[in-house]
């Protein structure tokens, strides 16, 4: 799963993609995994085993409701049992249950629906139990928080906009269906759907039958799941969709997208059958599911690895101008957890690591094998950042049982940590060795659920290597590695004196580490790597050299999880790891610290060569700090990079550019760019550059990019700030026009533009006020950012109005009350 993000990065316009009921987590505590917040939690007793669920669903799409029947086929694993225990939703209304053919008395206890056995059950003994209830039933103007069903609503712009999705991950499939729903065990499946007839349904596993009913009105689509997998697996999806097909190998592939979507499937999926091969031979073993199901769905966050079926958010579906292959990244992930999550399952939530950092990880193998090492390096690097950064917060083992709640799980360590961690070993055993043990994790706990020591058994029976002190310090402690490195020369020894200090707080149980690890010795710009073993609190090691290095690194290939918050570099030594340093981001540091101040002309002429050099499209570097001097001088080199392969390099150039003064070459070249082949970020930096040259005087061609369709409007977006900017009586008269228009992103993209319009402007004033009284919920939540933008004061009264009296939608948005509460206070600081 990847987490749900918050609002503000989810899409490219302002609040377009604020989290749906339900979706917003709050706020962790400080420390989730420190008591007394913090409890331990095990996976609970079981009386039965779970072996066949079956569910049929009849959706009520109108009344926002339906009734269900859930058949949970159980052997008893102990005698005389005379209470069946499922877990069963608070929202969910039981009608009936019934213990083989006998009807059962029940009673609810919290999330608990307790059956009593019409006689005292044996062991081994196998029993249908069968619950009748019905559900959904709610305010239709949003979704009840957690319900683990969510219905897509439509608005008078998008009719068509209709349907529902399930979401099980932790423990919210017990919300639309009554099972044991905790992923310690697995069973199959299959669910029975019927819908309004133009709707399609999908569900894990294999489409048996899509039966019409006698009147044409009804759809009935049965999907079944013969492997087992753990029930938080279990999805739905239906609605009004666009589905291509495509096959990999004797594998069904679906590419399924809300109805009106169908352009940007192929290009958005294009990439998986190329990953299911690749992950396939990486572990020697093939994807495991009869189809494999991609459905972008609206208002969903994030992404969810359901077996044979990933739902996703519609508003990750891309097009070749939104970039390379935006989506990959996101597919890659929730495709590894086909193996990684569904084939091999976490035994409890304290142990998910198991499915999100083989994810995390598998997720930058594959931009290893699309885009290069750099793309790889670059992953594992952001992947080490973004872990350090929360370990600021708080620390905690991988593997733990010691958390608030299972949602607590789902964090930095979870997924950056434990990839780096992946990574570590894959380094410290090499390729071979570490697959092969992959390989046998596996094969040996397919269709079951694991815990963290069976991976390292089967990961040290494959390699031959005892994995325990590996697992021991860096699984079931918390922290890594804080490095302070010296060296010095020794002329008349010919060596260098290399000492390593491990400098983490030890306190809370974080380890003084053993690595096996690597002295990088940059020497007349080549690289000579040495072997070092770690493992004290501080060591000094004598290192052989033909000459003085120019620069000494520890781990130069960045090959283990560690944090060196001070890299101890002279300009020199910064020289040097720019030139010949493998590693992306030694080098782009090195960049940074030639660049900081007033830099002298040699460590500039030094970065410039570096840049032309980098060629690949992946770079290294970012051309922002060369920008940044506003050198004249420099022209040529930006004017070079606008035909870079990357676009991100592009859009560099062009800022660049930017902070240099207008010329008619580089307006002309910039004003071409603006076109309806080039990316989109291209796009909005030339006219976010050529509306700071001269808005008036560009205004031509940022009133055509108005015009522009683009994916999520980005370039409709960019033109409207624009032509904000621009101050003039066209540009204000453009975006008042574009308030009407019928395409919901277009009024959204327009109503974010005002806020860059000066508050006195009284038309647009009156347009804002004007759109915090829309029927349409995400044009009055746009206005209000709009309003706090444009520091608009004489606007407050009408925030407070609107927070006193929300639109109906609004109580099911968590996050709106807060939203308006820092409305009003960024207001009133005006």
């Amino acid at each position: 799963m990847r987490p749900r993000l918050p609002a503000a990065l989810c899409l490219l316009i302002t609040l377009a993609a604020l989290p749906a009921a339900g979706q917003a987590p709050p706020a962790p505590p400080s420390n989730p995994f420190a008591p007394p917040q913090a409890t331990l939690h095990y996976a609970p007793d079981r009386d039965y085993d779970l072996a066949h669920l079956a569910v049929t669903l009849d959706i009520d799409f109108p009344a926002r409701a339906f009734k269900g029947v859930a058949v949970n086929r159980i052997t008893l694993l102990r005698d005389g049992l005379k209470m069946i225990k499922l877990h069963c939703g608070k929202n969910l209304e039981v009608a009936a249950c019934a213990v083989g053919s006998s009807p059962a008395a029940f009673t609810r206890a919290d999330d608990m629906l307790l059956i009593a056995a019409p006689r005292p059950l044996k062991r081994g003994e196998v029993v249908d139990v069968t619950v009748r209830y019905s559900g959904g039933k709610h305010d239709r103007a949003g979704v009840m928080s957690d319900s683990g069903l969510h219905w897509i609503e439509p608005n008078k712009r998008q009719p068509d906009r209709v349907g529902f999705w399930t979401q099980g991950e932790s423990d919210l499939n017990r919300q639309w269906v009554p099972t044991w729903d905790y992923p310690d065990h697995l069973c199959t499946s299959e669910t029975t759907v019927t819908v309004p007839a133009s709707w399609t349904v999908i569900g894990n596993g294999s489409l048996k039958s899509n039966r019409l009913s006698a009147d044409g009105k009804r759809r009935t689509y049965h999907w079944q799941m013969d492997q087992p997998h753990a029930t938080y697996l279990l999805s739905l999806v239906g609605g009004l969709f666009d589905v291509h097909e495509a096959k990999w190998r004797d594998v069904r592939l679906m590419y399924v997208a809300p109805r009106g979507k169908a352009r940007l499937l192929d290009y958005s999926f294009e990439d998986t059958p190329d990953m299911l091969s690749y992950f396939s031979d990486l572990t020697g073993v093939k994807f495991a599911w009869p189809k494999y199901a991609q459905n972008a769905m609206y208002d969903f966050g994030g992404g969810m690895e359901n077996v044979s079926a990933t739902t996703l958010p519609e508003g990750a579906l891309t097009d070749a101008r939104e970039g390379r292959h935006a989506m990959d990244s996101l597919n890659a992930h929730e495709l590894a957890h086909q193996w990684f999550g569904d084939l091999v399952t976490c035994r409890d939530w304290g142990e998910i690591w198991l499915n999100e950092s083989f994810a995390t990880l598998f997720e930058a193998l594959y931009m290893e094998h699309s885009r290069g090492r750099t793309a790889y390096a670059k992953e594992l690097d952001g992947d080490m950042a973004g872990y350090i950064g929360e370990s600021r917060r708080y620390k905690h083992p991988l593997a733990t049982h010691l958390y608030t709640n299972a949602d607590a799980m789902f964090d930095a360590h979870t997924y950056p940590k434990g990839a780096a961690v992946l990574h570590t070993l894959r380094r410290q055993l090499g390729d071979r060795l570490f697959f092969a043990g992959l390989h046998r994790y596996l094969v040996q706990h397919m269709y079951s659920a694991v815990d963290s020591h069976d991976l390292c058994r089967s990961m040290s029976e494959a390699t031959g290597v005892d994995l325990e002190p590996f697992f021991d310090q860096w699984v079931y402690k918390p922290g890594h590695p804080v490095l302070d490195t010296s060296w010095s020369w020794d002329d008349a020894t010919k060596r260098v004196k290399l000492t390593v200090k491990q400098t983490q707080d030890t306190k809370d149980g974080t380890p003084i580490y053993s690595v096996p690890a690597t002295a990088g010795l940059i020497v007349n710009g080549g690289l000579v790597r040495v072997p070092v073993a770690l493992g004290k609190a501080e060591e000094t090691f004598d290192l052989p050299a033909a000459a003085k290095p120019d620069a000494v690194l520890i781990d130069p290939d960045h090959d283990f999880l560690r944090e060196i918050p001070t890299p101890r570099w002279s300009p020199a030594e910064a020289r040097a790891i720019l030139a010949a340093a493998p590693n992306p981001t030694d080098r782009a540091e090195a960049m940074a610290r030639l660049l900081t101040g007033a830099p002298p002309e040699r460590d500039v002429q030094a970065v410039v060569e570096a840049v032309r050099a980098d060629r690949d499209a992946e770079p290294v570097f970012d051309l922002s700090r060369l920008g940044d001097l506003r050198r004249e001088d420099l022209r040529p080199l930006f004017r070079e990079q606008l035909t870079h392969a990357s676009s991100a390099r592009r859009e560099q150039a062009i800022r660049a550019l930017g902070m240099l003064k207008p010329d008619e070459r580089d307006t002309a070249a910039l004003t071409a760019l603006v076109n309806d082949k080039e990316r989109y970020g291209v796009i909005t930096a030339a006219l976010a550059t050529l509306t700071a040259w001269d808005a008036k005087g560009n205004l031509a061609v940022i009133q055509r990019a108005a015009w522009m369709p683009s994916l999520h409007e980005r370039i409709r977006t960019a033109a409207y700030i624009a032509l904000a900017n621009s101050r003039s009586e066209a540009g204000i008269t453009q975006l008042l026009a574009a308030l009407s228009d019928h395409e919901p992103e277009v009024r959204y993209a327009a109503i974010a533009a005002l806020g860059h319009v000066d508050a006195a402007e009284p038309r647009t004033r009156e347009a804002l006020r004007a759109a915090l009284a829309d029927s349409d919920f995400q044009a009055v939540a746009t206005a209000a950012d709009a309003i706090r933008e444009r520091k608009d004061k004489a606007l407050l009264p009408a925030i407070q109005e609107l927070k006193a009296h929300p639109p109906a939608e609004a109580a099911s948005r968590s996050w709106f009350p807060g939203f308006l509460d820092s409305v009003i206070a960024d207001l009133s600081k005006t």
